[in-house]
């Protein structure tokens, strides 16, 4: 065990973080990784007024643990599907440009996804 200059055995405090990484279960990945990222703060829909709070919510996105609370996940499971898309479509992005390819269709959710997203997501709140 290594020493603190004060001569005392120095001790690692392991408590504060887990032993291994927390993992995902991969179908839960797959089913939330689109609705995670549009639902996040990432993603913001700006309007000239909103008809409810859960609209106004909806449309200038949600923490992480607000996404947990709303899809019944854990906070860390919703940070961690998170930032593993995002750096999919960050690499999706880069291997398109490397193909000197502009068409990024396909690569992550569209206009057309939050839209249907948020219809189905008001309409189960009203």
């Amino acid at each position: 065990m290594e020493k603190h200059k004060t001569g005392k055995d120095k001790k690692v405090d392991k408590t504060w973080m887990p032993f291994g990484p927390r993992l995902v279960d991969e179908s839960k990945y797959h089913k939330y990784k689109d609705m995670i990222l549009m639902l996040g703060l990432g993603v913001q829909v700006m309007k000239p007024s909103y008809d409810s709070e859960m609209e106004t919510k909806i449309c200038t996105g949600l923490s992480d643990c607000e996404i947990a609370d709303l899809l019944g996940l854990e906070a860390w499971e919703i940070t961690k599907i998170r930032t593993v898309r995002e750096t999919e479509i960050t690499e999706g992005i880069i291997d398109k440009i490397c193909e000197d390819s502009l068409d990024f269709k396909d690569i992550g959710p569209g206009v057309e996804d939050f839209i249907n997203l948020y219809q189905s997501f008001l309409k189960e709140r009203q």
